[in-house]
C-alpha cells in the first residue's frame, strides 16, 4: 500500500455523517425520505442514506481483493462522508461494526465437487447495509451530534 493509499484511508476515517432515527413499537424506524433519483440535477440523497452508504463504500474498501475496487470504493465512502461533514469520532464508532460484518464466516452454495465460493464481502457488506445494528448506531450519532450542535452557541 502506498503513501498515497495510506492517505486515503486515513481521509475515509476522518468523515462523517448523522441521521436522525425514531424509535416505534420497540423496533427501530428509519426517519428518511425516500430519495428520489429521477432527475440529477434535483437529486436530494437524505443524510441516513448517506451514512448507511458510507458505511457499506468502506466495508467494500477493505473487502476489496483488487487496488482498483479498493481505490473506487474509497472515493464514494469519501464523497459520502463530505457530503455530511463526518467527523474522526463518528467514523471511528462506525468502523468496528464494519469490520466485524467483514469478519463473518460467509460460505456460498456450492455443487458437490465445485470449490465454494472464498469471502463473500460483497453479501456481508450488503447485509450490513440492511442490519438493525447499523440503524441503531446511526441513531446513537446522530443523537450525540444534536447534542453537541446544543451545547455550541
Amino acid at each position: 500500500m502506498g503513501v498515497t493509499m495510506k492517505k486515503l484511508l486515513f481521509f475515509i476515517l476522518l468523515t462523517g455523517f448523522l441521521v436522525g432515527n425514531v424509535f416505534a413499537e420497540g423496533r427501530l424506524k428509519p426517519k428518511c425520505e425516500i430519495a428520489v433519483y429521477d432527475d440529477p440535477k434535483k437529486q436530494h440523497i437524505p443524510e441516513c442514506h448517506l451514512m448507511k452508504r458510507w458505511a457499506v463504500s468502506v466495508c467494500l474498501a477493505y473487502g476489496a481483493k483488487d487496488e482498483e475496487t479498493m481505490l473506487d470504493a474509497m472515493r464514494t465512502a469519501v464523497s459520502h462522508g463530505e457530503a455530511i461533514s463526518m467527523s474522526v469520532e463518528e467514523s471511528a464508532e462506525i468502523m468496528p461494526l464494519v469490520k466485524r460484518y467483514l469478519a463473518r464466516d460467509y460460505r456460498s452454495f456450492y455443487l458437490e465437487g465445485v470449490k465454494p465460493f472464498p469471502d463473500l464481502n460483497t453479501g456481508k457488506c450488503l447485509d450490513l447495509f440492511y442490519s438493525l445494528e447499523l440503524d441503531m448506531l446511526v441513531v446513537s450519532v446522530s443523537k450525540e451530534r444534536e447534542k453537541t450542535k446544543r451545547i455550541k452557541p
